[in-house]
């Protein structure tokens, strides 16, 4: 129901807006039935909302940029000698 509503509202600011107070509203109900105060539940929960939705933004806009990882992985033995070397490389194709 909640991600029916969000689709529903067409500016993406405004979604992400209806996200961060939504979690807002559910820390602070959460922190009330838990016996705390509804403020700072609140205030935990739109901090919270706030920096996932920021993270998820910036994540997803650095994905699109890659397209190579390529990375020499060294293995070591209890002594600290190196012994082997594993390559590792990954591609993706963007259409």
């Amino acid at each position: 129901m909640f991600y029916i509503c969000l689709k529903s509202i067409s500016s993406k600011a405004a979604q992400a807006s209806a996200m961060v107070l939504f979690g807002g509203l559910s820390g602070g109900v959460s922190s009330h039935l838990a016996g705390g105060s509804f403020a700072q539940g609140f205030s935990q929960g739109i901090i919270t909302a706030g920096l996932n939705h920021a993270m998820h933004g910036m994540a997803d806009e650095m994905m699109a940029k890659i397209t190579e990882i390529h990375a020499n992985i060294p293995l070591y033995d209890d002594e600290g000698n190196k012994i082997a070397e594993s390559n590792v490389y990954f591609s993706v194709k963007n259409n």
